[in-house]
């Protein structure tokens, strides 16, 4: 009697590879763009504004008591007021001049609420208001919080921009940062390899995108 013949295993099916998303030019662009971004919205602002609330509250003090309320209904009826958002002060004592501005540019802080003038000499009118000596250090304090804020600003900028040219797909940039559907959308979500990003760098951007944004 024949023995009856063994069959051979089935042949394990093949994996599929999935197809992976290269980036292009403008998809590192906008996915630089909305990092960033991103990044601006989440960056705490808690002390800065706390410093410009008090520089504005000494500043419309300034200029209401040069140009008083009662006189601006007429004033803003025939468009003859502005919002000078950017104005020069200066300490007697040492004669020192200095300039501050309150909606410094870029920097997500939303605009300052100063108090409107008259408009009398056009936009700029090279006026110079007369301060004491805690507004004075108050404003220095705001200019080193700006320049604080810019720097992370910057820093940030070239951290994220090494970050998405070490990456050629789309996935390496998704296995750190979790991408909206808006932005997917819009990338079309359609070696360099991050072996060349340190391994504290991408630890550092994944934390950036882990906090819930302010």
């Amino acid at each position: 009697m024949p023995k009856p013949s063994k069959r051979k295993p089935a042949p394990a099916p093949m994996p599929v590879k999935a197809t992976k998303t290269r980036l292009t030019k403008d998809m590192r662009s906008t996915l630089h763009h909305f990092m960033v971004d991103e990044f601006r919205k989440r960056l705490d602002r808690t002390e800065i504004d706390k410093t410009r609330n008090a520089l504005v509250e000494r500043a419309n003090a300034m200029l209401r008591a040069k140009y008083p309320e009662a006189d601006m209904p007429v004033l803003r009826k025939y468009e003859m007021t502005r919002v000078d958002s950017c104005l020069r002060f200066t300490l007697p004592e040492t004669g020192r001049v200095f300039q501050v501005s309150f909606n410094p540019y870029n920097l997500c802080l939303g605009d300052a609420a100063i108090v409107d003038i008259p408009c009398m000499r056009g936009c700029y009118n090279n006026e110079i208001y007369p301060c004491d000596k805690a507004f004075e250090t108050l404003a220095d304090k705001w200019e080193k919080q700006v320049a604080a804020r810019q720097n992370a600003f910057t820093e940030k900028d070239a951290e994220y921009n090494g970050f998405l040219l070490a990456c050629r797909y789309l996935e390496e940039v998704e296995a750190v940062i979790p991408l909206t559907e808006k932005i997917r959308e819009s990338l079309g979500a359609q070696s360099r390899s991050l072996t060349v990003i340190s391994p504290d760098v991408l630890k550092r951007i994944k934390s950036d995108f882990a906090q819930e944004a302010a």
